[in-house]
């Protein structure tokens, strides 16, 4: 859902983002955790990939899978119910 509204707006608006908490249940502090682990983690920004070429950043319109949000996709596997602290095991 974050990468729709990514790509969608360009950005994540602060109102998308509290959208996203009202829909979902999943507290804005885990959603803010989620877009700042993937950019420090990673040191990229959105359609860059990281110099030894293992990850790129990249907005999709949609996972089709609401329910797992915040969502990743690494190697076409899911990762689930991200936060700051899961996305460090992936």
């Amino acid at each position: 859902m974050l990468l729709a509204a990514q790509a969608l707006y360009g950005y994540l608006p602060e109102l998308v983002l509290q959208h996203l908490h009202e829909k979902t249940g999943i507290p804005l502090s885990q959603i803010y955790g989620v877009i700042k682990a993937i950019k420090v983690n990673l040191d990229i920004e959105e359609d860059q990939t990281t110099l030894d070429m293992n990850f790129t950043f990249e907005t999709v319109a949609c996972f089709g899978a609401c329910a797992l949000s915040p969502l990743i996709m690494v190697d076409k596997k899911y990762f689930g119910n991200m936060d700051s602290r899961k996305i460090e095991t992936v």
